[in-house]
């Protein structure tokens, strides 16, 4: 597969569809590689260390406009996936693009 055919997301998006309705290995084999082989948006959020969290409050508490600055950090941000979930079931959102998300 080509990646020019994966990057719009459109034959993602189409195998997800396809699983939905008929709900099988073969179809579910195809979501997985096709995952496998895209580049997908996941929502996450953001765990920053103590030291760095305080730098970046204050700067927001200071009023100082945020827009275009980069964020610089001393400690590991930790990224975790936003699950999101109805009920019982638990959902793990991917996007094929940010216009979808």
């Amino acid at each position: 597969m080509k990646k020019t055919e994966l990057e719009n997301g459109n034959l993602l998006r189409e195998a997800v569809k396809k699983s939905n309705e008929i709900r099988n290995e073969e179809n579910l084999t195809r979501v997985i590689q096709l995952l496998r082989d895209s580049h997908v948006w996941v929502p996450c959020i953001a765990k920053l260390g103590e030291e760095d969290q305080k730098q970046w409050e204050d700067k927001i508490m200071s009023g100082e406009n945020l827009v275009g600055q980069t964020l610089t950090t001393k400690e590991e941000i930790h990224f975790k996936p936003d699950i999101l979930q109805s009920g019982e079931d638990l959902f793990f959102p991917i996007f094929s693009n940010a216009e979808v998300m």
